[in-house]
């Protein structure tokens, strides 16, 4: 989809999903009237009101990253990654952090590495193993149970998939190894606490949930 925004010399700016650092505005491409793009990009400077040549972004082999990519290059399938990171303490000042598994420490997060977004607490063991009344709720309940902010962290695409998804307290599955190398022990204790509060914080959502359902039931047979 083509932004409204006319180029200088014609044709259409059509956005990137990417923002500058600096001034925090999303970067364009400059698309002809034929429809085929210029290999030079820029923002629009909302100050001047001008548009402002920058260099050209890291797409990271994508074309154009749509309104689904966060500032940060996280995904936002699973909310607003860019928030949700600040209030989790995942963001100090424009650098995104991580806790690295093999040494317990949140560290800046790698930038050759694959930006993927972790359920702390695997998918699966929520629709299967919290809650009995999971089926019954709506499409949106179980998104938000599922998408929990406090369940939500930046981490490798490696790292993510060596995880998959293990549970710490989930007796012979828990993730022991990352290429090949044990987890640090407080990394893994540290894991296992929160994944056990945030099944707690699940739970009580979910039934919470499911009396509002059975409220809601009951005032139509009224």
């Amino acid at each position: 989809m083509f932004c409204e925004t006319e180029g200088k010399y014609g044709g259409k700016l059509q956005p990137t999903g990417v923002y500058d650092i600096k001034t925090k505005q999303e970067i364009y491409q400059r698309v002809n009237k034929d429809g085929n793009p210029y290999s030079s990009y820029l923002i629009i400077d909302p100050n001047i009101g001008k548009q402002v040549p920058v260099s050209s972004p890291n797409l990271s082999g994508n074309k154009i990253k749509g309104k689904n990519t966060s500032s940060n290059g996280f995904t936002n399938k699973y909310g607003d990654t860019q928030k949700i990171f600040s209030e989790m303490g995942y963001i100090k000042g424009e650098t995104v952090l991580w806790r690295n598994p093999k040494t317990d420490k949140l560290e800046p997060f790698p930038s050759n590495a694959k930006k993927t977004v972790d359920h702390k607490l695997a998918q699966d063991y929520i629709k299967n193993n919290i809650f009995q009344g999971y089926n019954s709720l709506t499409t949106k309940q179980k998104t938000v149970l599922i998408n929990e902010p406090k369940n939500l962290q930046p981490m490798t695409g490696s790292a993510n998939s060596s995880k998959r998804n293990k549970v710490q307290n989930s007796k012979g599955n828990s993730w022991e190894t990352w290429n090949g190398k044990e987890l640090h022990p407080k990394y893994k204790e540290r894991t296992k606490i929160d994944q056990e509060n945030i099944e707690g914080v699940i739970k009580t959502k979910a039934n919470t949930m499911e009396n509002l359902n059975d409220l809601k039931m009951n005032l139509q047979k009224k």
